[in-house]
């Protein structure tokens, strides 16, 4: 029973938020970079990715550009 009040209250709140100009979503980003290595062999490049994921929230006080 806990479980279904939280959940009603997390989707009326959601739904509050939406009329106030509250925007959320999923960020996720990947990059990349080239590490040269200098050694006796010479220069080897290794690549190197890295990835991101996370969340946003956006508050506008207007509603649209005018």
């Amino acid at each position: 029973m806990k479980k279904i009040f939280v959940a009603a209250a997390a989707i009326l709140f959601l739904y509050s938020a939406k009329a106030q100009n509250l925007s959320f979503g999923p960020v996720a980003g990947f990059g990349h970079s080239w590490l040269q290595l200098s050694n006796d062999e010479g220069a080897k490049s290794k690549f190197h990715p890295s990835y991101s994921i996370g969340g946003k929230l956006v508050y506008s006080f207007v509603s649209r550009w005018e």
